[in-house]
């Protein structure tokens, strides 16, 4: 999760497993929903259970590398990305571009979600 976005599909798919694990008495058997997923997937402060929505902890995974970029730009995973995705330009303008592997391409999605909720 920390080097590729999933589809959302499958992390859909997963948090489908894990409601229906906590949900159901048996295997093929449901019951009654008392809370919403979302409604569980917040905080116990905030009068949830803790569970973390896998697509959105897969982005912050993914955001995470990038912080780890910032704090150590000599490093040689840093170089590497750097030598092939953004000579021209420092990583804070860097760009995804037509030809990127999903290990860039899932990066960049993980910078967007940093840009987006950052505090400034």
């Amino acid at each position: 999760m920390m080097c590729f976005k999933f589809p959302a599909s499958l992390c859909k798919e997963i948090n489908c497993d894990i409601a229906r694990f906590w949900w159901a008495n048996q295997e093929n058997d449901s019951s009654m929903h008392w809370k919403s997923w979302h409604t569980l997937c917040k905080s116990k402060m905030n009068s949830g259970l803790g569970f973390r929505d896998l697509q959105e902890f897969n982005l912050a995974l993914l955001g995470e590398q990038w912080w780890r970029l910032i704090q150590n730009p000599n490093a040689l995973w840093a170089q590497v990305l750097k030598a092939r995705y953004f000579q021209e330009v420092d990583f804070w303008k860097a760009k995804k571009g037509h030809r990127a592997s999903r290990v860039w391409a899932s990066l960049i999605a993980g910078w967007d979600e940093v840009l987006n909720h950052a505090r400034v």
